[in-house]
């Protein structure tokens, strides 16, 4: 009984180790050069990304999320939900105090 136990525990533990993908990091540099025009109260500036992927699958795609875009105006999809909650910060918001991404 102790013989068929302790093989059923081997073939387990060889199954979990065995039977996963080899562990990686993906690898993401990022440099961002940013000029202040502070008489417009606007930021100039450029991102450049570059993303090393180490794992064994093809990427289709990479997300970004510019969030600064979510204070561009009252269409937004943040402006509509805030707007839903009972907050009208963006129907009344004046243009100083929006902003976004182009």
């Amino acid at each position: 009984m102790k013989k068929k136990l302790f093989s059923i525990i081997i073939i387990f533990c060889s199954t979990i180790a065995f039977g996963q993908e080899k562990y990686f990091q993906q690898k993401v540099d990022t440099k961002i050069k940013v000029e202040l025009d502070d008489k417009k109260h606007i930021l100039r500036g450029n991102e450049e990304i570059v993303y090393l992927n180490n794992s064994n699958h093809k990427l289709d795609s990479i997300i970004i999320h510019l969030w600064p875009n979510a204070y561009k105006n009252s269409n937004t999809e943040l402006a509509k939900q805030k707007f839903s909650d009972g907050s009208n910060t963006f129907k009344y918001a004046d243009n100083k105090d929006l902003g976004y991404i182009d």
